[in-house]
């Protein structure tokens, strides 16, 4: 599961950077999201990080994003 963690951290990541791929706040916080939520501390220090970047009305966005994925992760497992 670590690896796992580690990839969505890594999304996360790419998705503020924009490396590769248009910056995109809200990705880049509900991949992180899911990364802290399970475990990974890297991506619970990236999380303090876009705090300064993100809206709430994103934050609502992201979350909705982060239960959709939540959701097809589960049916994959």
């Amino acid at each position: 599961m670590a690896r796992i963690s580690q990839a969505q951290s890594n999304f996360g990541i790419l998705y503020r950077g924009g490396e590769g791929m248009p910056i995109d706040y809200i990705l880049a916080y509900a991949w992180t999201n899911l990364s802290a939520a399970q475990g990974w501390a890297d991506a619970e220090r990236h999380m303090n990080d876009l705090e300064g970047y993100i809206t709430s009305n994103e934050k609502v966005k992201a979350q909705e994003l982060i239960s959709v994925y939540t959701d097809r992760i589960k049916k994959t497992q």
